[in-house]
């Protein structure tokens, strides 16, 4: 690839450059005092910052770090971890048996995956979290030409069959509730991946907590894809917070195409131009897999969501990334989220930006 991984973790942090800048004026209560730490969970820097007393501080890092890592040891797809039933056990477990496996997990997983099944569903399967099998075969090819950022014909023809060649099997995840016991049952050929809702979800269990300690001027990155923000952050002059929407094929110039201003939201993107590689037509191959064609979706560079529930949005991105533009406006007209794609001929389409949004 293009890029390196050092240099991913600083892009989309510039959809809050202007706004981190913004955030550094004195707090009127002189009993707090601003907060910034980052947590490496969820494989990724997740940052926090927030005005908070001082005696209370270290109380709340310890707390947010402790939700953070909670749901990174139980969404890892690739890390067994000891005395938890996690994402990695329950592939193992699908892998190894006859037909099915049934394992017991904790709630809150439950509720992930529970959640993860209604976006499937509200989305008319433009999301999966069972098609884990195909998205690693496509990030396979990605890690092997990122030296070169360019991927032979030869190699796609047999990524095309090694992912066609895949049986997912009907209804592959089940889940059961019995005796306040939580149960996840996953059939053989599938293989669960979280990836496109787990950060999101974590995100907004924090946005939960700081906000239940009365908490209300804060900033939560996590990845610089979902970032939280509260409902006391500095104003500008029209009384809302300012967020600069990043260019992606200016993204190294700190360019945004838009502005967003407002308080107590999320703001998800989702988009190709972090990882992925070329064919020789100029064609690009990345992370994001529709589950209706197998292949990476290329109907924008970027798609982001603003709303209130970092999780929903979260998976909700991925989802309307592989949507065309009619589907994209059908899905969100009613809901109580706006959204913007970067499209590929470099123009911004707006859908349903009732307030807030400020093209440049």
């Amino acid at each position: 690839m293009k890029k390196t991984w050092l240099i991913i973790l600083s892009i989309l942090i510039t959809l809050v450059l202007t706004a981190c800048l913004e955030s550094t004026p004195q707090h009127n209560d002189p009993s707090k005092e601003r907060v910034f730490f980052g947590v490496g969970a969820m494989s990724t820097t997740i940052s926090v910052t927030m005005y908070v007393e001082p005696e209370r501080k270290e109380e709340i890092m310890e707390n947010v770090e402790e939700i953070l890592y909670f749901y990174h040891d139980l969404t890892d797809n690739f890390k067994l971890k000891s005395g938890v039933n996690n994402i990695t056990y329950i592939n193992n477990q699908a892998a190894a048996s006859d037909g099915e496996a049934t394992v017991e997990i904790e709630k809150e997983l439950y509720n992930i995956l529970e959640l993860g099944l209604q976006v499937q569903e509200e989305t008319n399967g433009y999301f999966d979290i069972a098609m884990g099998e195909i998205i690693d075969i496509w990030k396979e090819v990605i890690k092997n030409n990122q030296k070169t950022g360019k991927v032979s014909e030869a190699e796609l023809q047999e990524t095309y069959e090694a992912v066609d060649a895949i049986i997912l099997p009907e209804n592959p995840v089940l889940l059961n509730e019995e005796a306040g016991k939580y149960y996840v049952t996953l059939k053989k050929g599938a293989k669960l991946d979280l990836g496109a809702i787990a950060k999101g979800y974590a995100v907004q269990k924090v946005v939960e907590y700081i906000e239940s300690e009365g908490i209300t001027q804060y900033i939560i990155n996590g990845g610089s894809s979902s970032i939280d923000f509260g409902k006391d952050n500095p104003r500008t002059q029209d009384g809302n917070y300012v967020f600069e929407l990043l260019n992606p094929l200016m993204p190294y110039q700190g360019y945004g195409f838009a502005y967003y201003s407002g308080q107590n939201q999320n703001i998800t993107t989702s988009g190709s131009y972090l990882q992925y590689v070329e064919d020789l037509e100029g064609n690009w191959y990345h992370h994001i897999i529709s589950p209706k064609t197998r292949r990476p979706s290329n109907n924008f560079y970027t798609i982001t969501l603003i709303g209130v529930d970092g999780g929903l949005l979260d998976a909700y991105s991925t989802a309307l990334f592989c949507m065309s533009p009619e589907e994209i406006e059908n899905f969100v007209e009613g809901k109580d989220i706006q959204v913007a794609t970067f499209n590929l001929d470099g123009t911004v389409t707006p859908y349903f930006m009732s307030s807030g949004y400020e093209p440049k």
